[in-house]
């Protein structure tokens, strides 16, 4: 079976346990705790996390279960790295202690310090951001980073340096940015800001530096700023606001167009329209795009832009505004975007690519048996019976031994990135685990729901993580 297929074999798994999951939740009944009949190795309820979900849990980056700070902020970065880095890399995962992420630093436990200069970053800055509430730095230099800055930086309100300054940023100043009363340093300059200064932003009366300059802005200096001391502000080419002016943005014309949004989790982003062509990144559900247009037969859609490429994405794994707007782009166009990649399929893996296959093939194996028996015990439940007990508990610790076991696996740098995603996936399947017996020693409708939502994500990823090696691999595809 090749990679793309021992994928599937877990996922199709883990829906079942998850559809099975959230039709139990809904007949719960009276039963003795799972945990009277569960083996020895299988914790109790008041050994289990909280009903949170958190990929971070039991993991290399924060082994601690008790640490709830550095849960949160290992989870946050997680869900904020590939918005962050577009096509760079970042060496966040679960695998690895969060006191060694690139750029991220750790002090009595909490993210305090972000420190991501000259590292080829070109994403957009992401609004989970504002939730590392122990924030103290937060540079991200001299990267290609574009978009808008998230208002969420606003509820950083520990932040002491906030360095964004030659990147790409678009759109206006937050004026939520005048909550950081503890901010010595602002730089926002060579960027494409526009808009108006905030008078907010004279509520940062510990500044000592404040550079706005080389942006776009218009409109007038508001007073407030006038006020900081030690503020230099000759650098920017506005005028004083009159004592009764306010600051207005220019405005700027609604352009309506074709849009769409992304309607599942994790969506792959092509060179042209087909799967022939090379992949150029994902995007997440929720995110939106402006449709450039759309190949003859309407189902792939061109887009702009992503880490700065015009992108493909499937039509039917989208939800589109003003559909009728979306231009057919020829065939000639379309030769000019983007050329299939011919794959060279009798290129043979190396040895450890290999050897990394073996076990980690053994590894994904496990995992699909003991979802499957699970499935099965769900089936056919037999609550408060000693033997479908104990059958249940067996098979959830041996998921979390199979978590164990994989954590243990070394990949080859050229598998690292489809390995780190594979981990994180059943990470959150070793979560469920804990969930799942909380949910029945407490009869806990809510935990239940929670196990079957983590079971969902855990597939989504997992089944990006076979994808992804199913792209560094082509020779093993017919395998």
């Amino acid at each position: 079976m090749n990679a793309k297929g021992r994928g599937w074999v877990i996922v199709v798994a883990i829906i079942l346990v998850a559809i099975i999951l959230l039709a139990m939740a809904a007949r719960m009944l009276f039963y003795a705790p799972l945990s009277t009949y569960a083996p020895s190795s299988t914790p109790t309820a008041t050994a289990a996390p909280s009903s949170t979900p958190n990929i971070c849990r039991n993991s290399v980056a924060a082994p601690d279960p008790e640490d709830r700070g550095l849960l949160a902020d290992c989870a946050i970065l997680l869900s904020a790295r590939d918005t962050l880095a577009g096509a760079a890399s970042l060496n966040w995962n679960v695998n690895r202690p969060l006191s060694q992420w690139k750029g991220v630093t750790v002090s009595d436990s909490r993210v305090v310090q972000l420190e991501l200069i000259d590292n080829q970053l070109t994403g957009s800055i992401p609004a989970e951001l504002g939730n590392l509430t122990k924030l103290q730095t937060l540079s991200l230099i001299n990267n290609q980073l574009t978009g808008r800055i998230p208002p969420e930086l606003g509820n950083l309100t520990n932040l002491q340096m906030l360095n964004l300054d030659k990147n790409q940023l678009t759109g206006s100043i937050p004026p939520a940015l005048g909550n950081l009363t503890k901010l010595r340093a602002l730089n926002l300059t060579y960027n494409r800001l526009t808009g108006s200064i905030p008078p907010a932003l004279g509520n940062l009366t510990n500044l000592w530096v404040l550079d706005l300059s080389d942006n776009r802005l218009t409109g007038c200096i508001p007073s407030s700023l006038r006020s900081l001391k030690n503020i230099d502000l000759s650098s920017l080419p506005l005028p004083d606001c009159a004592p009764d002016d306010k600051p207005t943005a220019t405005p700027i014309a609604e352009r309506p167009g074709p849009r769409f949004t992304v309607a599942r989790d994790v969506v792959n982003v092509r060179q042209g329209p087909g799967t022939n062509f090379s992949i150029i990144g994902t995007v997440n559900a929720g995110t939106q795009f402006d449709i450039s247009g759309k190949n003859p037969a309407g189902d792939w859609l061109q887009f702009c832009c992503l880490n700065g490429k015009r992108g493909w994405i499937y039509a039917p794994l989208t939800q589109v505004e003003n559909p009728q707007l979306i231009p057919t782009l020829e065939p000639a166009t379309l030769a000019a975007t983007a050329t299939p990649v011919a794959t060279d399929r009798s290129r043979p893996p190396t040895p450890e690519q290999a050897a990394y296959v073996i076990e980690i093939t053994a590894n994904v194996e496990d995992f699909s048996t003991a979802l499957i028996e699970i499935g099965s015990l769900f089936e056919s439940p037999r609550i408060g019976d000693e033997d479908w007990t104990w059958a249940l508990g067996f098979y959830l610790v041996f998921i979390r031994e199979t978590y164990e076991s994989a954590l243990e696996i070394s990949p080859p740098a050229s598998l690292q990135n489809a390995h780190s995603t594979y981990i994180e996936g059943v990470a959150l399947c070793n979560q469920a685990t804990y969930l799942i017996v909380e949910a029945l020693d407490n009869r806990d409708t809510e935990k239940f729901n929670n196990a079957g939502g983590l079971m969902r994500e855990c597939s989504s990823r997992v089944l990006l993580a076979s994808q992804m090696l199913d792209e560094a691999m082509p020779s093993l595809r017919s395998q």
